[in-house]
């Protein structure tokens, strides 16, 4: 940030410098997806923008594991011995 004591050139770098970031703001704004947009604070900056863009999916990530190894369990309570049963247990642990 300039002081006073700023010279005009740095002045006018920082000023080209918060302008920029405006507008890498409203063009991330822009170009997220509405249910993206709707399901994340609003932001100020670009970096907190993929930050929770970021943690947005890594929340769908632990869902989607979760769902999947639900059904990894139903498929071995159903067909424990059978071939299926022994490739997922090797495969992923029960």
């Amino acid at each position: 940030m300039p002081t006073d004591a700023s010279s005009a050139e740095e002045k006018n770098k920082y000023n080209r410098w918060t302008h920029s970031k405006k507008i890498c703001l409203v063009t991330m704004k822009h170009n997220i997806e509405k249910t993206i947009k709707d399901n994340i604070p609003e932001a100020t900056n670009a970096k907190k923008i993929l930050v929770d863009v970021g943690n947005k999916f890594k929340k769908f990530d632990k869902t989607e594991k979760s769902n999947y190894r639900q059904g990894v369990s139903s498929s071995l309570a159903v067909w424990p011995s059978s071939a299926l049963g022994r490739f997922l247990t090797q495969s992923f642990g029960h």
